[in-house]
């Protein structure tokens, strides 16, 4: 009996890591499929006033989410309560 333990529980063990590695990895795209938000542009500097503009992401890129996703286009913000002035980011690209 001890023989068998000892011969199966490296490979059981192994089978463990693996299959908690790849349910990690896919709680990390649903997570980060989950941050696409409603951009909403700024209407006067204090961010009090919103208009609905592109998705956007929470998760932090290298881009800042602007209107039609142009270089230089007006940036967006999340907006949370009356309150527009949480900085986006440009969702990834499939």
């Amino acid at each position: 009996m001890k023989t068998i333990s000892r011969k199966w529980l490296p490979a059981f063990i192994f089978a463990l890591a693996t299959i908690g590695a790849f349910s990690t990895h896919a709680m990390s795209l649903k997570a980060k499929d989950a941050a696409i938000v409603q951009g909403h542009i700024k209407l006067n500097p204090a961010g009090t006033s919103c208009q609905q503009a592109d998705d956007c992401s929470t998760v932090e890129t290298d881009y800042i989410c602007t209107v039609n996703y142009e270089e230089d286009g007006t940036p967006l913000f999340l907006e949370e309560g009356n309150q527009c002035t949480v900085q986006l980011y440009r969702p990834e690209q499939p």
